[in-house]
């Protein structure tokens, strides 16, 4: 199993077992119970359920290991040919056609019933998983009722977005500005925001960073699903600092209605008054960006909250504990992860070149870090610490 996969089964363990981490005792048996009757949607091997006492186990290596310990160990029969082959395929396929919207235990009792699978070798789990990955049976969904819905105190949910701003200058060449933001959705504080010229993952670190540095660390991070906010990278990240990622279904964009204002507020009040000739500079738009926040959004009235933002944070913090991290454990949460095998010379390849380690790891698997701005920054780790 490549290190990908692994990360990524640990990464669905870790979102089962993220909201039992807020839970006590009695209410994780609840919890557990209740997962336990669902099917799940595992990477790399399909739908599958789980017993409340495997929950516990996972919660178990967690606690003693961290992230890392729900890492699966390699399988004994990976590898093995699959029970669907090309031309079983293509006729599943074709009766596929004709049943849109079927579920797969009906779909599953048809193709016994007209002799195209047979029950032991082709089982309802092994076809759950083959129109999965093939998209196949889909149909419309109904639109989701909305209803209002707030966070009882701060830093529960942060939802986080990028917003298109205006063209400024950047060398010879006029580029568009990005701003990567997240609001607190109990205070509608922003906690975050950085304009820049890319919409990618480096923005986003930038801005939970300054954001995380600042207010703490929040339970819960709600974004869409755009390429930053659906990088391994920020699973994995999220999951060492025991963050629960969540993100919205596709084109779901009134789920995140708190951010979507705000960013009309930003056009309406920000944007509408900036003189985009006096900007020269990426770093003049967040000067001034950082100055109307100050002055013309958290301290001015919010009628969705009926007090200003930092007012109502403020008052939460009499019944709240704010969870902060120290400025290294921070920053190497957002560190590039990579495992590799120390050579007989002592060294490790990463990134096209050959890096020293101590001769003690000589034939060991180790892991390594670096910053995603400064690839040159290289730190060996164990145990989940920096040697």
């Amino acid at each position: 199993m490549d290190e990908k996969l692994a990360m990524r089964i640990a990464l669905f363990r870790y979102k089962i077992l993220a909201p039992a981490l807020l839970k006590d005792v009695v209410e994780q048996k609840d919890y557990f119970a209740a997962q336990a009757d669902k099917v799940w949607e595992v990477p790399h091997y399909g739908s599958r359920k789980f017993t409340p006492s495997a929950f516990k186990s996972w919660l178990q290596d967690y606690r003693k290991g961290g992230f890392d310990a729900l890492q699966p160990t390699p399988r004994r029969d990976a590898g093995k040919a699959r029970k669907i082959d090309a031309q079983l395929a293509e006729r599943i396929i074709q009766e596929a056609k004709d049943f849109p919207g079927c579920s797969v235990s009906l779909f599953h009792r048809r193709l016994i019933a007209q002799g195209i699978i047979n029950p032991p070798p082709v089982s309802e789990s092994a076809l759950r998983r083959f129109v999965s990955a093939n998209d196949l049976l889909s149909k419309r969904t109904e639109p989701t009722p909305r209803k209002k819905y707030e966070k009882e105190h701060v830093n529960q949910l942060w939802i986080a977005d990028f917003m298109y701003g205006p063209y400024l200058r950047d060398g010879k060449k006029k580029r568009q500005a990005i701003l990567c933001d997240c609001i607190d959705d109990h205070s509608r504080v922003i906690v975050g925001a950085l304009w820049s010229f890319t919409e990618n993952s480096l923005a986003l670190e930038c801005t939970l960073k300054t954001a995380i540095s600042r207010f703490g660390l929040p339970e819960i991070l709600y974004a869409d699903n755009g390429s930053a906010f659906s990088a391994l990278h920020l699973e994995v990240t999220c999951a060492r600092l025991g963050i629960i990622l969540i993100h919205s279904k596709p084109y779901d964009s009134p789920s995140r209605g708190k951010i979507e204002r705000f960013h009309r507020t930003i056009r309406d009040k920000f944007l509408a008054q900036l003189d985009v000739k006096q900007i020269d500079s990426i770093h003049l738009l967040n000067d001034h960006f950082a100055a109307w926040l100050n002055s013309g959004y958290h301290k001015v009235f919010h009628s969705g909250i009926g007090t200003t933002p930092f007012d109502r944070w403020d008052a939460d913090l009499q019944q709240t504990s704010i969870r902060f991290l120290s400025q290294q454990d921070l920053y190497f949460a957002f560190y590039q992860t990579f495992k590799r095998k120390v050579k007989n010379d002592s060294t490790v390849q990463l990134n096209g070149q050959l890096w020293q380690v101590p001769p003690t790891y000589i034939g060991k698997s180790i892991e390594v870090r670096y910053p995603s701005d400064r690839l040159q920054e290289v730190y060996l780790f164990e145990n989940n610490q920096p040697v």
